[in-house]
C-alpha cells in the first residue's frame, strides 16, 4: 500500500489484510496529515508504524480484531494518542512507542480503560496472553527489529493476564505498573516502581512498599498487615521515627476495600483509606491520613498531632482529632436527619460547617445555622460554629492547614464582625449572621458578649447599613433593634455623621428609622438619637415627610429637632442639601424647617405638600406612596 486516502478531516479505514512490509506483517504510513485511522480484521498485522507522519498534535487509531499486533510506533505528539483496541480473547502483548493521553481496551472476558489527567504516557506496555513472567522485571528488557529497548524506565506496565500474577509477587526496577486484576495475588512487594495501582486485590494479605512514589490497592478484602521496608512498629504514642524510617517516608498510600482491621509499620507521607468496614486501625507513622466513609471505625492508635481528614462521616474514636468534609448531597441529608431528631450528627456536620472559609461556603454555613437556629436545635453550639466559622476564614492559607484554632484565633475572631462573602450574597449574609446572633444570644454566654463587639463595629458605615436594613424590617426581633437604638444613641454622642453618609442607592432604608421609635420604654435619650438619626442620614428630600408624620407622635421632640436644624450654620446645610446650594436655597431651607417645627400637627402634611412643590425640597422620582409611613 502506497498511499492511504484521507477524507478532509485527516481520517481513514481499512479492512482486512493491510500490510505494507516485512510479507505483509507491518504496516507502515507515511501520511503527514493523518489525525485518524481505523483498521479491522487482518490477522497477519504485526507492527503499525506512524514515525513518518510527522510532528502533529494528536492521532486517534481505533484497532479492531488484530490478534498478532505487538508493537505500534506513534509519531511525534504534542497531545498524545487515543486508542481504542478490541479483541475477542486477551490481547497479545503489545508495546506502544511514543505519547498516549487515552487507552481503552475490550475483550470477552474483562476491559481496560486508561486516562491520562496530566501529561501523557511516555510509551505503553501492555503484558497479554504471550507473556512470562521475566516481563515483570524491566530489567530484562527486550530489543524491536530495528534494536530499540522495547522498556524504558518511564513507561506504563499493564499486566493485562492475571495468570501472569504468582501468588508471592515482587514488583522491581522503574516506571509505572498497572493490574488490573490481582485477584490471586496473596503477598506483593514493590521495590522501585514509583507509581502502582493494583485493582482486584481481594486475597492479598501482606503489602510491602520499599520505594518511593504513589501507590493504589482497590478491591481488598484480606489485607491486614502494610509495612515499609524496616517493619518498625511505633511503640508509645508520642515516639519519633528514625532517621532511616523519614527517609524512606516519601509513599502515598491509597486503599480501598473491604478489610476490618489494619496495621501501618514504618513511616509514610499521606495515607488515604475507603474502607465503610474498618474497625481497628494502628498506624506507626504518618503525615496525614484521610478516611473516607470510615464510619465502623472504633478501634484507633496513631502518632500524637498527625492531621487526620474525614470525609463522610466522622469515627466516634475521632471527633476531637479530626477534620470533617462531606460532600454537598451528604450534607443535606444530615441536616434532613438532623431535623428530624437524629442530634448526634450535629457535631460532626457542625465540624464541616465550621471550615468552609471561602466566600460561597461562608454564606452557605451561616444560612445551614439560621436555619437550625430558628428550631432551636443546639443554640449554644450553633453559635460555637459561627465562632470558628470567623476564625478559619481569618485566618491565611497556611495557617489553615492546623487541625484546630487556638484561643488566640477565637478572642481575635470574636472582635470584628466582619465577612468575606459573594458579591450578590452580602446582604443575605449579614443578616442572616444577626439574626442567628439575636436567636442564640439568649444561650450562649458568648453570643451575649458579642454584643459589644457589635456595638462597636456598627458604628462603622459599612456594618451601620447592614444593622440598619435588618433592625427596620416590619416585624423585626427586638433584640436587634435595641442593638440599633444602641448604636444610634452612640452615634450620637459622637456627632460626627457627616462620615456615615449613605450612598443613594442604599438611602431607602434610612426612611424606616421610625419604625425603631415605635419600642416601648424609649429613654428621651433614645428617642432623640433616633430623630437625629432621620435628620442626619435620611435623603434631604424625604425629611419634611418623616419629621411631618414623627409630630404626630413625638411632637416635642420633633419640634425641637427642627427649631435646632433651622438654626444650623450654612455648612451643614450645604453638606445634607443635594448638588451645591446657593445661599438663598440655603436660607429658604432654614424658614421651611422653622415653619415645620410651628405649625400644628394637624397642617403639617399641607405644609409638606407645599414644600414639595418647592425648588427647595422637591418630590424625588423614587418617593412614592409605597404605604410606609402607615407602616411608621
Amino acid at each position: 500500500m502506497d498511499t492511504l486516502l484521507l477524507d478532509d478531516n485527516g481520517g481513514g479505514a481499512l479492512v482486512g489484510e493491510c500490510g505494507n512490509a516485512h510479507q505483509g506483517t507491518w504496516l507502515v504510513v507515511k501520511e503527514m496529515h493523518l489525525r485518524a485511522l481505523d483498521i479491522h480484521d487482518d490477522p497477519m498485522l504485526e507492527v503499525l508504524d506512524f514515525r513518518d507522519c510527522g510532528a502533529q498534535t494528536h492521532l486517534h487509531l481505533q484497532l479492531d480484531r488484530l490478534p498478532n499486533l505487538r508493537m505500534i510506533y506513534l509519531p511525534e505528539l504534542s497531545q498524545g494518542a487515543v486508542i481504542h483496541l478490541f479483541c475477542m480473547d486477551v490481547p497479545r502483548s503489545l508495546f506502544i512507542d511514543g505519547n498516549v493521553t487515552e487507552l481503552d481496551a475490550d475483550w470477552q472476558a474483562g476491559t481496560l480503560r486508561l486516562v491520562s489527567h496530566k501529561s501523557a504516557y511516555e510509551n505503553v506496555r501492555l503484558l497479554g496472553h504471550d507473556a512470562h513472567s521475566d516481563d515483570l522485571c524491566p530489567s530484562t528488557g527486550k530489543k524491536g527489529e530495528d534494536g530499540e529497548l522495547t522498556v524504558n524506565p518511564n513507561q506504563l506496565s499493564v499486566v493485562l493476564n492475571p495468570s501472569l500474577l504468582p501468588a508471592s509477587l515482587r514488583l522491581s526496577g522503574e516506571g509505572t505498573w498497572m493490574l488490573p486484576d490481582a485477584s490471586h495475588v496473596e503477598q506483593c512487594v514493590i521495590d522501585g516502581p514509583a507509581k502502582v495501582s493494583i485493582e482486584k486485590a481481594s486475597v492479598l494479605k501482606t503489602l510491602t512498599i520499599q520505594s518511593s512514589g504513589s501507590y493504589e490497592v482497590a478491591g481488598i478484602k484480606a489485607l491486614a498487615t502494610v509495612k515499609g521496608a524496616h517493619n518498625q512498629l511505633r511503640e508509645t504514642p508520642d515516639a519519633r521515627p528514625s532517621s532511616s524510617l523519614r527517609h524512606t517516608a516519601r509513599k502515598h498510600l491509597t486503599l480501598r476495600g473491604s478489610a476490618k482491621a489494619l496495621t501501618f509499620a514504618d513511616a509514610w507521607d499521606h495515607v488515604q483509606l475507603h474502607m465503610p468496614h474498618l474497625t481497628t486501625l494502628t498506624l506507626s507513622w504518618a503525615k496525614h491520613v484521610a478516611l473516607h466513609h470510615c464510619r465502623a471505625l472504633t478501634t484507633v492508635s496513631l502518632p500524637d498531632g498527625v492531621p487526620v481528614d474525614c470525609y463522610g462521616s466522622v469515627p466516634h474514636s475521632l471527633l476531637n482529632q479530626a477534620r470533617f468534609f462531606i460532600d454537598e448531597s451528604t450534607l443535606a441529608q444530615c441536616l434532613t436527619r438532623i431535623e428530624a431528631g437524629e442530634h448526634g450528627l450535629l457535631e460532626g456536620v457542625l465540624n464541616v460547617l465550621a471550615q468552609r472559609h471561602t466566600p460561597h461556603g461562608v454564606f452557605y454555613t451561616l444560612s445551614t445555622l439560621l436555619r437550625l437556629a430558628k428550631q432551636g436545635i443546639a443554640l449554644n453550639a450553633l453559635w460555637q460554629c459561627r465562632r470558628s466559622l470567623s476564625g478559619w476564614q481569618r485566618l491565611g492559607g497556611r495557617k489553615r492547614k492546623r487541625l484546630s484554632l487556638s484561643h488566640q484565633d477565637y478572642q481575635r475572631a470574636d472582635k470584628r464582625w466582619a465577612w468575606q462573602l459573594p458579591v450578590d450574597r452580602v446582604e443575605e449574609g449579614f443578616s442572616a449572621d444577626l439574626h442567628l446572633w439575636a436567636l442564640c444570644m439568649p444561650h450562649s454566654p458568648d453570643a451575649r458578649a458579642y454584643r459589644k463587639t457589635l456595638l462597636k463595629e456598627a458604628q462603622k458605615h459599612d456594618c451601620l447599613v447592614h444593622l440598619l436594613r435588618v433592625a427596620t424590617v416590619e416585624q423585626g426581633l427586638p433584640v436587634i433593634g435595641e442593638l440599633a437604638t444602641d448604636v444610634l444613641v452612640a452615634l450620637y454622642g459622637q456627632g460626627e455623621w457627616p462620615r456615615l453618609s449613605i450612598p443613594n442607592g442604599q438611602a431607602g432604608i434610612v426612611r424606616y428609622l421610625p419604625r425603631l421609635l415605635r419600642a416601648r420604654d424609649l429613654t428621651p435619650l433614645q428617642t432623640t438619637a433616633l430623630l437625629n438619626a432621620i435628620a442626619n442620614l435620611a435623603p434631604w428630600t424625604s425629611l419634611p415627610t418623616l419629621f411631618a408624620h414623627q409630630l404626630a407622635y413625638n411632637s416635642g421632640p420633633t419640634r425641637a429637632l427642627l427649631l435646632m436644624l433651622s438654626r444650623q450654620p450654612d455648612e451643614w446645610f450645604r453638606w445634607r442639601m443635594p448638588g451645591f446650594p446657593s445661599s438663598q436655597a440655603i436660607t429658604a431651607a432654614k424658614q421651611q424647617l422653622l415653619q415645620l417645627a410651628l405649625v400644628p400637627a394637624s397642617g403639617a402634611p399641607t405644609l409638606v405638600q407645599q414644600m414639595e412643590q418647592s425648588t427647595v425640597i422637591p418630590e424625588p422620582a423614587w418617593l412614592v406612596d409605597d404605604g410606609f409611613l402607615a407602616d411608621c
